[in-house]
């Protein structure tokens, strides 16, 4: 992690000047559905903020709202907290497994599962065959 900063790649430039716009994805902030969704999403765990996402989902209605309120001013100034940003990294001790869990503050979370819901269909019709 502790690597320097990537150089700029010229192919990836050019790739991404002739994409074309995809537009089945919503460019929008996150409706109010799709917050509520993020929300009543189950297995997380509580991260930096110590704020327990279980917990958040007995308020449903309140906390969406407000989520929603925020996520909107977060979309329209292109400013994220910087808290949205950290991420705990715990590495798991099962041998089964070895892809480390990112513990995120509870709305920065919230906000990345409504973009991924967002975007899942997206990456499901162009991904690699296995």
């Amino acid at each position: 992690m502790n690597q320097s900063a990537a150089t700029l790649c010229s192919e990836l430039n050019e790739l991404a000047a002739s994409t074309t716009l995809d537009t089945s994805i919503a460019e929008d902030a996150p409706t109010l559905e799709e917050v509520i969704r993020a929300v009543l999403r189950n297995g997380r765990a509580a991260g930096s903020d110590e704020i327990a996402p279980e917990l958040l989902k007995y308020a449903e209605a309140p906390i969406s709202q407000a989520l929603h309120d925020l996520f909107s001013i977060v979309w329209s100034s292109s400013k994220v907290p910087a808290e949205w940003k950290e991420g705990i990294i715990v590495s798991r001790s099962c041998c089964d497994n070895y892809r480390p869990i990112s513990l995120l503050a509870t709305p920065g979370m919230f906000f990345a599962h409504a973009l991924l819901a967002r975007l899942q269909p997206l990456l499901d019709r162009n991904k690699r065959p296995q």
